[in-house]
């Protein structure tokens, strides 16, 4: 047993890959297996329990694979139907009032907006060692089980893959020697968003700054819930990618 929390505890398995069980659809990922009901305060589980997990006794259920994307459409499908960026815009703000209505100040916030400029500035450019430079100054930057740098480029990664351009970045993630860079829960999020996948908050967020869906207010509220600045953080890389004016952490 890794960690537990109140709607999730976090197993790593004898092969080191991290998995989460959670019981709030809004905190579902690519490596967790969503169990509606369970109270892990009541649980007596503690860091360190060594468990079996057995799904089928449980009656646990995987997130559905669709859940995973940001949004179903292609790249170009979606740009001959409008233009994004309108709805890309209210997202920003409605980011923007989230961050300017909280009491605590994010220390980490020139730091992560030079990263964003950087990756923005390195993507465009096409150069492998600009990449991996800017990857490897966000990667563990911060405190937290999931770091400020960690979220936002897990967000900046979703929004790549909304525009159908995560190939366009050269950094893999399994030339990332994540042990002796950050957390292992952070480790396991960023890893699959390298892949392509992302948890459920940001999906839904992503698909309504998209404008495929409308309901921005609940899912901007649901993402900016996630952890101390982890939701916000990562909204911000997302329409980081996308070069919105005002898309800074």
């Amino acid at each position: 047993m890794h960690s537990v929390f109140s709607r999730a505890v976090n197993l790593r398995a004898e092969t080191g890959v991290l998995v989460s069980v959670v019981t709030d659809p809004g905190l579902a990922h690519p490596r967790a297996v969503l169990a509606p009901g369970l109270n892990f305060d009541e649980s007596g589980l503690e860091t360190g329990h060594v468990v079996t997990l057995n799904i089928g006794s449980l009656g646990l259920r995987f997130a559905e694979p669709e859940t995973e994307r940001v949004h179903s459409r292609s790249a170009g499908a979606a740009s001959k139907e409008r233009d994004p960026r309108p709805t890309l815009r209210l997202a920003a703000k409605a980011i923007a009032a989230v961050v300017a209505a909280r009491s605590d100040r994010n220390l980490y916030l020139s730091v992560l907006n030079a990263g964003l400029r950087r990756l923005q500035d390195a993507v465009a450019s096409g150069s492998t060692v600009q990449q991996w430079q800017a990857v490897e100054q966000l990667v563990g930057l911060g405190p937290g089980l999931t770091p400020a740098g960690d979220d936002l480029l897990c967000g900046f990664l979703a929004g790549l893959e909304a525009q159908g351009r995560l190939g366009d970045l050269s950094v893999r993630a399994e030339n990332i020697d994540w042990e002796t860079r950050t957390g292992a829960i952070s480790a396991a999020f960023v890893t699959e968003a390298f892949r392509g996948r992302f948890g459920a908050a940001l999906v839904a967020f992503g698909q309504a700054a998209l404008g495929h869906r409308d309901d921005l207010a609940s899912t901007v509220e649901a993402l900016a819930a996630l952890g101390h600045s982890s939701g916000t953080d990562a909204a911000q890389g997302f329409l980081g990618a996308w070069n919105i004016e005002g898309a800074t952490a």
